[in-house]
């Protein structure tokens, strides 16, 4: 009777011009703090009924819910926009929990953990990979967890719903070159070395020197994509590529991929550094000619079109055949085969430092000792 006074009194005191939905949260919010104080109250609204017998409650149409839900997660973009997120990973984050939206067709407050999991059940059933499925929960989550956090509602109904993943090592997920493949790969007429005294267009040394460049420094496609010619030095000695977000346009994934990566021995003896003078040397501000595309501004897109054509011609399977970012992964795994310690691996390639020690106290390892790291790495048969 108690709980009933009260609710009768907060909806006395509101119009019709109150959003309903601030008017749902602030009556939650007073009923908590009245469930809190053990319903110690002194007295009890004693209203009368009203003299018209109110109207039954009409369902809101689906197409409102939508409306609704829609401003709420405009509001979760908006907050995760302003915390300097990439826009290829909001547009994601977006996707997906639109997604759910659409799937349990109720405002994104009244969703229950019942629904949670049917949703988690329909994605396996309509045969989406494990790992998307995951990332898919990942996001949906996320937002239900920034719901959370600002009171909107009580629980994250997505805590706990999970996919039971296939026991298998991270390592074995994602593919690297290997040492056949490299030599059928750089044996293709677009990436063999160039013959002196032949002439070659912009297009044909980025066709040579980018998949040169990711094999030896370990770094991101959008990374080396970026460049600016000036982001080549010789720092003590040691000419080095400086990859940093300084420039129009220019962004790094996280705070630790900004660094200094030597240059190997082979890309300098193969004329890399040549080629970077003559590209500064006739007015060039990058390294190379590509511009950043679509929404997401990806400096790698056109790169990643113009290198599959090459992997269709050598006749490897879409989905099935190594990646430009395969030889990311194909430049660590040579560290870790060399035994060397991971973070000095992550200081080249731009990870977090592995542990609280490392990562909170440790200074970044020191360039020299990179190259000498560098300069180790022997990925035989290539040329």
């Amino acid at each position: 009777m108690i709980v009933i006074s009260h609710i009768r009194a907060h909806i006395a005191s509101c119009s019709e011009a109150d959003d309903p939905q601030l008017v749902i949260k602030h009556l939650k919010y007073e009923l908590a703090r009245l469930r809190k104080s053990t319903f110690a109250i002194t007295s009890v609204y004693s209203g009368g009924i009203p003299a018209k017998p109110a109207s039954p409650a009409q369902k809101r149409k689906l197409s409102d819910e939508r409306i609704t839900s829609q401003r709420v997660l405009d509001d979760f973009i908006h907050s995760k926009q302003s915390t300097g997120i990439l826009p290829r990973s909001i547009q994601q984050l977006e996707s997906r929990i639109q997604s759910f939206i659409k799937f349990s067709e109720v405002h994104v407050y009244d969703a229950t953990p019942k629904l949670a999991m049917m949703f988690r059940d329909e994605l396996l059933r309509a045969g989406k990979a494990e790992k998307s499925v995951v990332e898919y929960l990942a996001a949906v989550r996320q937002f239900y967890k920034w719901l959370s956090q600002r009171e909107d509602i009580s629980k994250n109904v997505f805590e706990g719903v999970t996919v039971r993943r296939k026991q298998a090592k991270a390592s074995e997920q994602r593919r690297r070159w290997s040492r056949q493949q490299l030599i059928n790969l750089f044996a293709h007429r677009s990436l063999r070395a160039p013959q002196k005294g032949l002439e070659l267009t912009q297009s044909e040394l980025e066709d040579y020197w980018l998949p040169q460049l990711l094999l030896y420094t370990g770094a991101r496609v959008s990374e080396i994509c970026q460049l600016d010619t000036w982001d080549i030095k010789c720092i003590d000695d040691i000419w080095c590529i400086d990859i940093n977000d300084n420039g129009s346009g220019k962004r790094l994934k996280s705070a630790s991929a900004k660094r200094l990566v030597p240059l190997h021995p082979i890309l300098i003896k193969y004329g890399f550094l040549r080629y970077a003078q003559t590209r500064y040397e006739s007015g060039q501000a990058k390294l190379f000619s590509f511009k950043p595309m679509g929404a997401n501004m990806d400096w790698s897109k056109a790169f990643i079109n113009r290198f599959s054509k090459v992997l269709d011609e050598l006749g490897y399977m879409a989905s099935y055949r190594p990646t430009l970012h395969s030889f990311r992964h194909t430049f660590i795994d040579e560290l870790q085969q060399m035994d060397i310690s991971e973070h000095v691996v992550a200081d080249l390639v731009g990870h977090t430092k592995p542990t609280l020690t490392y990562g909170r106290y440790g200074k970044r390892v020191d360039l020299a000792q990179l190259q000498i790291t560098i300069n180790c790495i022997n990925i035989h048969g290539i040329r």
